[in-house]
């Protein structure tokens, strides 16, 4: 015969499991944060029309050198970024180039900020 069973559960027993539920939240969450530690890249992509004109060796020097045409793109390292537990060392770079001056915070390991 199959019976019902039943269990009472009393008011701190209850408020004990919200506290156990909600601690475990917390920590899940706490796992989620972003954590970052590397040698960054960013990439300028030209996403114009026009053959944009910049420096190679020093990206945000005015002394065009180089030719970077429509669709493509060119890439630099722009150093160590770190991002854990609350704490930020980010790197922020610039572009100069025939369209005007660009700038982008770095935050993650590889970026690509495009130009129109």
């Amino acid at each position: 015969m199959a019976g019902t069973v039943t269990i009472k559960i009393n008011k701190n027993m209850k408020n004990l499991l919200l506290i156990m539920t909600a601690f475990a939240m917390i920590v899940a969450i706490s796992g989620c944060r972003k954590k970052i530690d590397c040698d960054a890249t960013v990439t300028w992509k030209n996403c114009t029309s026009d053959t944009i004109f910049y420096n190679s060796d020093d990206f945000s020097c005015s002394l065009f050198n180089a030719k970077l045409p429509p669709g493509q793109s060119v890439s630099k390292s722009v150093g160590h970024i770190e991002i854990k537990n609350g704490t930020q060392s980010t790197v922020t770079t610039y572009f100069e180039c025939s369209r005007g001056s660009f700038y982008v915070k770095v935050e993650e390991c590889n970026v690509v900020q495009e130009i129109h």
